[in-house]
């Protein structure tokens, strides 16, 4: 979520370190544990982005989805095109904004979670 991999795979490590150390009796099912793993990983990337004033970055891989359709060049390259607008508007949104739009329509999370995370 960041355009540095290192300070992503440091994020994501703080991460599971915290998970190692939090109760884990607290959660009662799986979805309690993935809310929790997004909810920490969400507050450590915005502290350390609002610590160093970066931007948060979205990879064109965010929106690559497989598809079963049969390849059409034109549709591909209408699509890639349609992509990369895409993900220039998102990354220009300030980071609540781009946050919410990547939990609800790419982690596909229920708006109604997502506001008992953020």
């Amino acid at each position: 979520m960041t355009k540095d991999s290192q300070l992503t795979e440091d994020i994501i490590q703080e991460t599971f370190i915290s998970l190692y150390l939090y109760d884990k009796s607290k959660f009662k099912c799986e979805k309690n544990l993935k809310y929790w793993l997004i909810k920490t990983a969400t507050n450590k990337t915005l502290n350390n982005l609002k610590k160093t004033k970066k931007l948060l970055y979205v990879p064109f891989e965010f929106f690559e989805k497989e598809s079963t359709h049969i390849f059409i060049p034109e549709k591909h390259l209408e699509k890639k095109e349609t992509i990369k607008e895409l993900k220039i508007a998102i990354n220009s949104l300030p980071f609540n904004q781009k946050i919410l739009i990547i939990m609800f329509y790419y982690l596909e999370i229920p708006q109604v979670e997502i506001a008992k995370i953020l």
